[in-house]
């Protein structure tokens, strides 16, 4: 048992444990309230030192030596799961097995269950600004490897249209690539189609030659 503060009299007194090296610099911590400008009551594992990080290993094999790295939290905060360099805030390998990522949910009501959700700002994350026009929300892209690169296989991204307080005016774009990206279709915010049309001005706007074995149009004109 690591104690500290045992008259519960000073919120201060921590248990925690220091690891020096290099001259007894205090690298790393790990303890309940660490002073690391973490607050609560939690456990916090601290890691501060030029080419630093956190790591969590497993293995099946007895003996730690024969842990595997699989998390790793960079200095910059960077996380990588089955990748000891990720090069973005969340950056997951999968080798051998299909790269797939479960959420699964249960409600007793009808609202979203499995629920994925992009926002985006100017500005920064403390001062959030607003977008303007033809700024992009929140992308899902996919990329094939030619046996050299990973080539972009297209995309689909969630743009503004129109902006204000209390509004929105967004649109859909897919994003597919022929010997580089192009949009192939648009979904505006007042539901007209553009296929091959960035700017659909009718309910479908279609650029180019159609074909088509029947077209059933009902309406007025």
């Amino acid at each position: 048992i690591l104690e500290a503060d045992t008259d519960n009299n000073n919120e201060s007194d921590n248990p925690y444990i220091v690891f020096k090296q290099d001259g007894g610099v205090s690298a790393s911590a790990i303890g309940h309230g660490v002073d690391s400008g973490v607050d609560g009551n939690g456990i916090t594992m601290a890691n501060s030192i030029s080419d630093g990080f956190i790591s969590f290993a497993t293995g099946s094999t007895n003996g730690y030596t024969n842990a595997t790295e699989r998390l790793r939290i960079t200095s910059a905060g960077n996380v990588g799961i089955n990748k000891s360099s990720p090069d973005t805030v969340l950056d997951i390998n999968s080798d051998g097995t299909a790269g797939i990522i479960r959420v699964t949910g249960a409600r007793t009501d009808n609202g979203n269950n499995a629920f994925f959700s992009g926002r985006c700002s100017r500005g920064t994350i403390a001062s959030p600004a607003t977008l303007v026009a033809n700024d992009i929300i929140a992308t899902f892209s996919g990329q094939a490897h030619d046996g050299s690169n990973y080539l972009s296989a297209g995309r689909v991204r969630f743009g503004v249209d129109g902006i204000s307080t209390g509004n929105l005016g967004s649109n859909l774009q897919f994003i597919v690539s022929n010997n580089g990206e192009y949009e192939a279709m648009r979904i505006k915010y007042d539901g007209s189609v553009g296929i091959n049309s960035t700017s659909p001005s009718e309910r479908l706007d279609v650029g180019g030659t159609t074909k088509t074995e029947q077209l059933n149009v009902t309406g007025v004109s």
